[in-house]
């Protein structure tokens, strides 16, 4: 009967120490890379919606997998509402992974005439879009929503270049060293 206590709450304790181990390893994970849009491609139009595939360059440097689950903007052209833009369906990125992923996108336009509009237009779309919404993705246990202001999607868009081009250019900049010093040597 004590023995059978004492092996009870081992095995509690063991299930304890088990359990916050992999809650502590979920918190863990680094942001993925959009690396480039590398292709566009219009599917159709269905019940006021345009539907159009959008290929992306990504890369996920986590060990696990990454559910994006939705995404989801209002749009404006040129100060006047134009609609919303969010998936069809959810995204895996799979872990230490880059690929391309093609990703299944519906813009819900404010009325049929819109779209017309956008078709008429000459210049970059993206200079003349301004977004506001979110992106809610999911690693293991822990769920994540990322909003974004509403901005210039071409301000976005460079803000997060920048960045991407900080990251390369130190990587290349400690390659650079490192042979330097090997021919030096």
């Amino acid at each position: 009967m004590i023995r059978y206590r004492v092996m009870k709450k081992g095995t509690i304790w063991i299930l304890v120490a088990i359990i916050m181990l992999l809650a502590s390893s979920c918190g863990k994970f680094e942001s993925i890379a959009i690396h480039g849009m590398k292709d566009l491609k219009f599917r159709g139009m269905k019940d006021g919606c345009i539907l159009v595939n959008i290929t992306l360059d990504i890369e996920n440097p986590n060990k696990r997998k990454i559910t994006i689950s939705s995404i989801h903007f209002k749009t404006w052209l040129k100060n006047r509402e134009l609609g919303t833009l969010k998936n069809s369906k959810k995204i895996v990125l799979k872990p230490n992974s880059r690929e391309e992923i093609e990703v299944p996108i519906e813009i819900v336009l404010r009325t049929p005439a819109d779209a017309f509009k956008l078709m008429t237009i000459k210049e970059d779309i993206l200079n003349q879009l301004t977004i506001e919404g979110f992106i809610k993705g999911r690693v293991m246990c822990i769920s994540k929503k990322m909003r974004f202001e509403k901005q210039p999607f071409s301000e976005l868009a460079k803000s997060y270049k920048e960045k991407l081009e900080k990251k390369d250019s130190l990587k290349t900049k400690d390659s650079i060293e490192k042979n330097d010093s090997l021919k030096i040597e």
